[in-house]
């Protein structure tokens, strides 16, 4: 009695294991980031140029993983509600003038309420880091 193995798909005893009609693997291209053109301010003098200065700066962070951005802002907010009084506080005004410069680039952009609620949330980080200077 011979035993006969079975060969699926294959003929005779080639060794070749590709497939010839088999999709070519992909090739991953360039990922999208601060690679594209600076758009042109549509509003003159000091504010089109703290646009054109914030937008490199805005491109790698709209680049990055938005759970990193998440982390490492939460991060420095616990850090600085942890730290003793001289690096707290100052951890503290790093997170407002992040937070500014975020209200400052978004302002054209929102009603009233929206700039309500972001001048208050910036307004409480501040008098955060206040309070935590004076030690209360």
């Amino acid at each position: 009695m011979s035993r006969r193995r079975r060969r699926s798909g294959r003929s005779g005893g080639s060794r070749d294991r590709t497939r010839p009609n088999a999709p070519a693997p992909r090739q991953r291209g360039p990922r999208p980031g601060p690679t594209r053109p600076v758009p042109v301010a549509t509003t003159p003098g000091a504010r089109a140029a703290f646009e054109r200065i914030s937008y490199p700066i805005l491109a790698r962070i709209a680049a990055a993983p938005k759970v990193l951005v998440g982390l490492v802002a939460g991060a420095v907010l616990l850090g600085a509600l942890l730290a003793p009084s001289p690096w707290g506080p100052l951890l503290l005004l790093v997170v407002a003038a992040f937070l500014g410069w975020l209200v400052l680039l978004s302002w054209p952009a929102l009603d009233v309420r929206g700039r309500l609620i972001r001048l208050v949330t910036l307004a409480l980080v501040v008098g955060a880091a206040v309070v935590s200077w004076n030690g209360a």
